[in-house]
């Protein structure tokens, strides 16, 4: 795939899947991102999956919002249920 294509690949995963693989890839530098499931003419579901690297997927993560953290969330419902 070529790296815009990647790109895209990339915005259409959701951000928590995002941050999964982004763990994967510190590890080991690039990880296996899953695109498509094929049913073969055998009736067999096939994931495929393309190879991404650690600097492609923190580039997508920048764009997107943040998500909060165990102790961030439980700041945010505390001020939530203050409110009400």
């Amino acid at each position: 795939m070529t790296e815009i294509e990647i790109q895209n690949l990339l915005r259409e995963k959701p951000t928590r899947l995002l941050l999964r693989l982004l763990e994967d890839a510190r590890i080991e530098g690039i990880c296996a991102c899953p695109t498509e499931r094929i049913v073969g003419p055998d009736g067999i579901t096939r994931q495929h999956y393309v190879d991404v690297s650690y600097p492609q997927i923190k580039t997508e993560l920048a764009t997107r919002e943040h998500i909060p953290n165990k102790i961030e969330s439980k700041a945010i419902r505390r001020t939530k249920a203050r409110r009400q």
